[in-house]
């Protein structure tokens, strides 16, 4: 048999290997930890794909500009507007990604407080 990592085990071999084995370790503060780094990668990735949301957006309402004939502004004004719809729900996903990512960082502080009182 192959020696094992972290990666092998199942999320319940994991869970049941961390109870048996140091439960009484673990405290509210590092599952907080754990929580917040997966929260920071989740906001980031919505605020890059709003950046990303807000430059198509922005691509599609120049080349809108740019041109004079009737149908095709009609075309690329429909383009654009569906690029602006989709640029302001991924505001709203990266602004209740950011929420949850503060909120999760106030709990730990609050942690840290009553463990140091």
């Amino acid at each position: 048999m192959k020696a094992l990592t972290l990666e092998d085990l199942s999320r319940e071999e994991l869970l049941a290997w961390i109870k048996a084995s140091r439960p009484w370790r673990i405290r509210q503060v590092d599952l907080l930890s754990v929580r917040h780094t997966t929260l920071c990668a989740k906001s980031e990735a919505a605020l890059r794909k709003w950046l990303d949301a807000c430059s198509a957006e922005t691509r599609a309402f120049q080349a809108w500009l740019a041109h004079g004939e009737p149908r095709e502004r009609n075309r690329l004004e429909l383009i654009y507007l569906n690029l602006k719809d989709e640029a302001q729900k991924a505001e709203r996903a990266s602004k209740r990604a950011d929420r949850e990512q503060k909120a999760c960082w106030a709990a730990m502080e609050a942690e840290w407080s009553r463990d140091r009182e």
